[in-house]
């Protein structure tokens, strides 16, 4: 009886562990996509009431990317969004989005998209104005 108690416990306690790490996770990315601007791994930590490093591991082990990761994924859909749905300047765009300068979000958004911010909002609104496309 004994064996079969402590199976069972061993067996009931993954779903519910599982089902804490799932919460979690939309909660921080909840969290992330809430306060893109001003996020840190130490605003999540004390949110959750974890320490930074569980969080940080938990982040990495659950969503697929570091914390830096994560919000640079945020921060440039975010940006694609305003980018094609605002005339919103580039300076204020990056202002909103959290970053120190502008340059910082060009070099980013370049790396990570492969084009300048500029570059991708004149296709996207070539694209889907119907002038001709050129790169």
């Amino acid at each position: 009886f004994t064996q079969v108690v402590r199976r069972y416990s061993e067996t009931a306690d993954m779903p519910v562990m599982h089902r804490m790490n799932s919460e979690n996770a939309a909660v921080i990315m909840n969290y992330i996509i809430d306060h893109y601007a001003d996020c840190t791994l130490e605003s999540i930590s004390d949110y959750l009431h974890f320490s930074t490093q569980y969080t940080s591991r938990f982040i990495k082990s659950a969503i697929g990317l570091s914390f830096s990761g994560l919000l640079t994924e945020i921060r440039l859909q975010k940006a694609k969004n305003l980018l094609v749905s605002t005339p919103m300047k580039i300076d204020d765009i990056s202002e909103h989005l959290g970053y120190a300068n502008t340059e910082t979000l060009i070099r980013v958004f370049k790396r990570m998209i492969g084009v300048t911010p500029s570059a991708y909002r004149r296709e996207y609104n070539a694209l889907h104005s119907g002038e001709p496309f050129i790169r």
